[in-house]
């Protein structure tokens, strides 16, 4: 049976990988990866798991519309397939989901093939359990938005909910200085970096606060931004 496997890999911990995740990796034929030196250096940190080495095909943002019909050929001879991301759950702040649209389409004509998802690690969780927030209704909203006019339209949109965003440390500080102009000061915000690596932190404050925090020591390596309003 042909499937195609949604497979979730470590954020940054080794040992957070499945036993299922491995078990599937070692049995797919095809493994597709946003970069295939990750998908390289993925397979060989389990080498006591994984004997049978699938092909690796990049599938990123760049050459995904040229990719698709290529998997869905494969799909259609019947080969197994694994998609993996450079870190986490596949389909958070990637374009897997454009794949798995089309092979939901395919599945109109060949029924047998099947959409597996094979859970696991992720940033958005660990951050939200992290914050301390409401986490019974909560907004992720993947990464802030470079242009500050769609920033401040965002932030003007959610009230009296958990908001979570992914943003990259060298614009963290400019879009926090936009949310203490939007929504005031003493709106209150959390901020992961590096989550189940060795410098993992969080800070915790209001807005001013944490941009205090920053000012003493700018903010290094990849961070989930939670705030509540």
């Amino acid at each position: 049976m042909a499937n195609l496997y949604l497979i979730s890999t470590p954020i940054g911990n080794l040992k957070d990988i499945t036993l299922r995740a491995l078990e599937t990796i070692n049995s797919v034929e095809v493994l597709l990866c946003e970069d295939t030196r990750d998908g390289k250096l993925l397979i060989e940190s389990y080498p006591d798991f994984i004997s049978d080495s699938p092909t690796l095909l990049s599938y990123n943002d760049h050459n995904r519309n040229r990719r698709i019909p290529e998997v869905i050929n494969l799909l259609t001879q019947g080969k197994s397939i694994g998609l993996i991301t450079d870190r986490g759950t596949p389909l958070l702040s990637d374009p897997g989901y454009k794949l798995v649209q089309a092979v939901i389409e395919l599945q109109s004509t060949f029924e047998d093939t099947q959409i597996i998802p094979v859970p696991g690690a992720n940033a958005l969780l660990p951050a939200l359990q992290l914050s301390s927030f409401p986490p019974d209704s909560f907004t992720f909203v993947g990464f802030l938005p470079r242009k500050e006019g769609k920033l401040r339209k965002l932030l003007q949109a959610h009230e009296d909910i958990t908001m979570i965003a992914y943003e990259s440390p060298h614009r963290l500080v400019k879009s926090l200085e936009i949310m203490k102009d939007e929504l005031g000061e003493g709106i209150s915000v959390s901020i992961s970096f590096e989550i189940t690596k060795i410098f993992e932190r969080t800070y915790r404050g209001t807005v001013s606060e944490v941009l205090d925090q920053l000012s003493s020591k700018p903010p290094k390596g990849e961070c989930v931004l939670t705030w509540y309003m």
